[in-house]
């Protein structure tokens, strides 16, 4: 499954890292791609993570959040 999030917070290349990295660091997760100003691009297997699991992730950092 491919989603777009609109994600706020992201501000500069180390947002766009932290924010990659910790969905690239999920189980199922095939691809993401962050790009500023706030989206991030998604593509993971839907039987190993739920798109509320990965919303969780990013709001969990308490930096960012999804829209």
């Amino acid at each position: 499954m491919r989603v777009e999030l609109k994600i706020e917070g992201l501000s500069c290349g180390h947002c766009v890292n932290a924010v990659t990295t910790i969905l690239n660091e999920m189980k199922g997760v095939e691809n993401a791609m962050v790009s500023l100003p706030d989206l991030a691009f998604v593509e993971f297997d839907e039987n190993a993570v739920s798109l509320e699991e990965l919303k969780k992730a990013i709001n969990d950092s308490e930096i960012y959040k999804v829209l």
